[in-house]
């Protein structure tokens, strides 16, 4: 993995290449492996380093950006110039702000595991034998991917800031790992799915999921149909996620203010569960995030939601400087539509697995996860989608059998507005989440699979 040293030396050499007046320099990238598995075989192991340097350029009230992934001196110097002309073309903004100068960073314990970093080929393939394995021994069929990255890359290899260096002192650097399982496995009529993601792999008990994965796809088998309505429904982290994804930009202040939030006006309304607590925390121990925005600022832990309402919103500067408030290190990279984002989302929970929870019910849904999910309604967030790899009916608080997945069309604040149960939280790729119970699940047509 690339260390500070030699990370600021990148940055470092594009600022020195500026002529404007103020810049800002960004890299992002870092080591991204993978193993892949289908058909109880792996079949595919890869690793990739990829880096990219962005260049902001001010002058004046104007801003020019560029970005390259040649990080050689005439590559960096090239990305430096397009930026400088991009500036010189841009419209002045009330917007742009004088850069900020160096800041502290608190710490992330864990953020960073060399044991995880150092994992090879190998023993990612011993992680994906174990859901082979689970899965052969119950005559089912395990596809799904063993992953490992060094640094801040995402799904479909967007490239997350791990240093930031401006022309007014500002240096920070953060890479921290991931470790990451998905897994699905099926059977003739059915199958059952399960993620698991940390900061290291001791973190993820694969063994376990590989299990889990096995045992949800044996249940899956024998389907029956289930008619379309509103149901209570025990949704699993996953699932629970999915659905708080959506939240991210609503509590931008740039996107409140402009109306396009489904909280503008609403801030202290009662529109929640009040035992919902929804924070924002990068610092969370389950959390896979850095102490910094795109703007190199400080972020902090932001209580997002409590006694059954939106509290706070987050910031970055140029919102923060509007509203008269200090930023909440929440920027993306400017120049941005919404400014800023709630990406380190946490529903904290109590102590209970899916299987307590399911106790409680007497009848309704175990949704395993969501699948293509889309807002279809903006103002009260109501989204559409289909349940996936594992839906089973609950009765007398028993899962009694599996049933054809399900479309469904949900406001996400009803869903938490009718929440009744939470239990333990876990880590997923989208949010820290607990399982949670809630009543009135809209499910508009069935499937055939």
């Amino acid at each position: 993995m690339l260390d500070r040293d030699r990370a600021l030396e990148w940055c470092r050499a594009a600022l020195d290449a500026s002529k404007a007046d103020a810049c800002e320099v960004t890299l992002g990238g870092g080591n991204d492996a993978w193993t892949r598995f289908a058909a109880n075989e792996v079949h595919q192991s890869m690793a990739s380093e990829s880096y990219e340097i962005s260049v902001r350029s001010l002058l004046g009230r104007r801003t020019g950006r560029a970005s390259t992934t040649r990080l050689d001196a005439d590559g960096i110097r090239a990305a430096v110039e397009t930026s400088e002309r991009a500036a010189r073309l841009a419209p002045e903004s009330a917007d742009v702000l004088s850069l900020a100068g160096p800041q502290a960073y608190r710490p992330v314990p864990g953020a960073y595991d060399d044991a995880t970093a150092r994992l090879d080929a190998g023993a990612r393939a011993d992680a994906a034998a174990e859901f082979i394995d689970a899965a052969r021994a119950k005559n089912l069929v395990a596809a799904g991917f063993v992953r490992t990255v060094c640094g801040r890359v995402g799904d479909y290899g967007e490239r997350g800031a791990v240093a930031i260096v401006n022309s007014s002192g500002l240096e920070a650097f953060h890479a921290g790992t991931t470790f990451q399982v998905s897994a699905t496995v099926m059977g003739k009529d059915g199958s059952g799915w399960v993620e698991g993601t940390g900061r290291s792999a001791g973190q993820v008990d694969v063994p376990a999921l590989a299990g889990r994965a096995a045992d949800k796809a044996a249940a899956a088998q024998s389907l029956q149909a289930i008619a379309p309505g509103s149901y209570t429904v025990l949704l699993e982290p996953a699932a629970v996620a999915d659905l708080l994804a959506f939240l991210t930009p609503e509590f931008a202040a740039t996107v409140v203010d402009e109306g396009r939030s489904c909280l503008s006006e609403r801030f202290g309304t009662p529109l929640f569960a009040p035992s919902l607590r929804l924070w924002d925390d990068p610092y969370h121990a389950l959390h896979q995030s850095t102490p910094f925005d795109a703007e190199g600022w400080p972020t902090d832990a932001v209580l997002l939601v409590e006694a059954g309402a939106a509290r706070r919103m987050v910031y970055d500067r140029a919102s923060a400087a509007r509203h008269g408030v200090a930023p909440t290190g929440h920027g993306l990279r400017v120049p941005s539509p919404d400014g800023a984002a709630a990406s380190h989302l946490v529903l904290e929970g109590g102590d209970g697995t899916a299987a307590d929870l399911a106790a409680g019910v007497e009848r309704g849904l175990l949704v395993t996860r969501l699948w293509y999910s889309r807002v279809v309604e903006a103002r009260d967030l109501v989204v559409t989608g289909m349940t996936r790899d594992g839906t089973y009916w609950i009765e007398e608080g028993r899962v009694r059998h599996a049933v054809l997945n399900l479309r469904f069309n949900q406001s996400v604040l009803e869903v938490l507005r009718n929440v009744r149960a939470l239990g333990r939280p876990e880590a997923t790729n989208l949010a820290v989440a607990p399982p949670l119970v809630a009543d009135g699940f809209r499910f508009t047509s069935a499937t055939r699979f």
